[in-house]
Formats: structure tokens, sequence, C-alpha cells
């Protein structure tokens, strides 16, 4: 019997090509006119088709084939909302913060083909600094969009200090359910920290090293212990920060 359910990974590319396209430009509601009307002039000066679309609630951007443009967070735009509830970015009123911004190309986070460019921030000065470097780098085929300021975490700084400084757990088998190791990924992409991105990519190396060996009664519950591992490993997917050996 032919199986019903057939996985393959999507494919994922860094550049997104807007020069041909119908590309979707979702702003947050009470969006500025002019804004709407300079990113849609630009987007057809590389070559692009924009169409500006009003996304509600019963909206889905997996309807959209091609590739979107979107600005806001969770308050103001309900198309981040629908990515930050899939955890595929984390924006909102206090993330990245007073005066912060984030550039970001999520790679086919939806499984569409193409790829979505967001720019998020938490407040107007914020959204002010990251707007102009968003159309400046706006071409036929846009590279590949990385670039986080963040004025504020969605954890104590404390905390993130703790996690930044915390070493290794003695055995790698405790790695899964080590406090600081699960941090270290989330934290590395709120701030765009390249140790920690290199830190957390050396933590998934030692976990797909170490495996489950034959009788191993230490790797239990990995479901449960590697939530936020997972999580952080699936935001580092969508926005290319995975080194392709692993």
């Amino acid at each position: 019997m032919k199986s019903l359910l057939s996985l393959a990974p999507r494919p994922l590319h860094l550049e997104t090509n807007l020069q041909g396209q119908v590309v979707s430009i979702i702003p947050p509601c009470h969006a500025d006119a002019d804004q709407v009307r300079e990113l849609t002039a630009k987007v057809e000066q590389v070559g692009g088709r924009a169409k500006v679309l009003e996304f509600g609630d019963d909206d889905k951007l997996k309807s959209i084939s091609g590739p979107v443009i979107l600005w806001g967070n969770l308050a103001n735009n309900d198309a981040v909302r629908e990515l930050y509830f899939k955890f595929l970015l984390v924006t909102d009123c206090r993330y990245p913060g007073p005066g912060g911004y984030e550039l970001r190309t999520l790679m086919n986070p939806l499984g569409t083909g193409s790829n979505i460019i967001h720019l998020g921030y938490s407040d107007e000065a914020g959204f002010a600094i990251g707007w102009v470097k968003l159309l400046a780098q706006l071409a036929p085929v846009t590279s590949r969009f990385y670039e986080v300021v963040a004025t504020e975490l969605p954890i104590a700084r404390y905390e993130a200090e703790a996690v930044r400084v915390a070493g290794f757990p003695p055995s790698d088998w405790m790695l899964p359910s080590d406090h600081y190791s699960s941090f270290k990924a989330y934290l590395g992409y709120l701030e765009g920290d390249v140790e920690l991105i290199a830190t957390s990519q050396e933590i998934w190396r030692r976990m797909l090293a170490y495996g489950i060996p034959d009788g191993d009664h230490n790797i239990k519950d990995l479901n449960l212990r590697m939530s936020l591992m997972i999580s952080a490993f699936r935001l580092y997917e969508t926005v290319g920060l995975i080194d392709e050996e692993i």
C-alpha cells in the first residue's frame, strides 16, 4: 500500500528572488500609507510586482506562494502574530526593545517555497532605523538579511549573563536537560551573538555524537527535556544559522 505520508526536507535558500515575482507586502495595522507606497515603489524598482495585503485573523501565510515582506511585531501585525505562535520569530513589544530592530530572512518557513523578509521592532525608533536598512538592501535578488540590535530581552539580564558564562556540564548526556546549555542557542538568536551561536552548534554536535547507546538509561523523556533546545534549533534553521554538517 502506498503511504499517504511523504517526508522530504523543505528547500532553503539564503537569497530571496524578487525580480519577476509577485511580492506580497503585509504592513502592520494602521501603517503609514506613505511607507507602504515607498516599499511598493522599491519592490517595483527592483523588478518585482508588489501586492499589498490586508492580513487578518482568518488569513494564513501558507496560502501565499511568493515572497513576502512584512514589518511589525506580535501586537500590531497578524502575520507576525501567526509566525510568533509557530515560534518562527519572537518579536513583540519587549523584544528587540526600545530603539532595537531585527532584519531577518526567514527561509521558506512554511514550506511554500518562498522566503519571508521581516523587519521587527518594538517601538517607532527601532522601526525608523530598520526601515532605512530594509529599503537600502532590497535588490532583484536580495541577499540574506541577518541584522539584530537588541536593547531588551525576553529574559532577565542577570540570567542572560549567567547563560553566557556557563560552561558545559561534566558529561555530554546531561546536555539535553542542562538549563544553561538549553538557553545558549536561544540567547544567541536573540542577540545575534556569534560566540553563542558557535557554542550552541557545538552542543548539538556533541549530542549527535553521543547518540543513545544501547542500554543507556541516562537519556529519558527527551521530548520534554529538550523543548527549548528544539525550539531554538527551529529558529536557527529558519534564519540560516545552522552549519551544513549538522
